[in-house]
């Protein structure tokens, strides 16, 4: 799909989210349009999903028995979904929680980088200072480092073919915040951050977030930073 703007599936369900604080925060991002669906409809669109959206934001969280456990036959359907939209080149985002969303899923593993039982431990309202790994990246591109309070997680460390982004020293926290990658034909942003309104709030985590989304969906240089 190709317009001035990017139309961007952002998939939710398994895990209470700020509702409110979630559609404020994509609403603040310049040229691009976010369609809330829940996993059931997203892996409804029949293989068309490419058709239909530049990008789709992974901001779910199944199959942990902590909200909603994915049937057998509905997780079959979500990973046909995945191996349907990465060989068809859709920007992929994983967001927080959805950087977890399948923890039986290989494919989802492999999409982002992380085993599928990474997360060890959490923790809540943790004030985190992220510094720059890659400062020449287009989504990194002329930022400073800066601080804002969000839940942490501690899990393995993405794989040796992720590029890091943003890092941090905190103890109740993995070394990596934001980091990128390829998965077969699709460009891949994950994010660790975006608890709840703290962090969804913050304009600098809000803009990495815009430029992962820009990114993911194929933009290069200053269609990324919006300059």
């Amino acid at each position: 799909m190709s317009t001035d703007t990017l139309h961007v599936a952002l998939v939710l369900g398994g895990h209470p989210i700020d509702v409110p604080a979630t559609l404020e925060a994509f609403d603040s991002m310049d040229g691009i349009r976010a369609y809330p669906q829940d996993l059931p409809s997203f892996v409804a669109n029949d293989g068309d999903a490419c058709e239909r959206y530049d990008a789709a934001v992974f901001y779910n969280y199944h199959g942990h028995g902590y909200c909603v456990d994915l049937t057998e036959e509905f997780a079959r359907k979500a990973r046909e979904t995945v191996c349907e939209i990465t060989a068809g080149g859709l920007g992929i985002v994983a967001l927080h929680h959805g950087v977890l969303a399948f923890p039986e899923m290989d494919e989802w593993t492999a999409v982002c980088g992380l085993p599928g039982d990474s997360n060890s431990d959490y923790h809540f309202d943790q004030r985190v200072r992220v510094d720059l790994a890659s400062p020449d990246h287009p989504i990194t591109a002329g930022l400073p480092s800066f601080e804002y309070v969000d839940e942490t997680y501690e899990m393995d460390e993405p794989d040796a073919d992720s590029t890091l982004l943003l890092t941090t020293d905190h103890e109740r926290s993995a070394d990596a915040i934001a980091w990128t990658r390829q998965y077969r034909d699709s460009r891949v942003f994950c994010y660790q951050s975006g608890h709840g309104r703290s962090a969804l709030e913050h304009g600098q985590v809000r803009t990495v977030l815009a430029r992962g989304i820009r990114w993911a969906a194929g933009a290069d240089g200053d269609a990324v930073t919006g300059t």
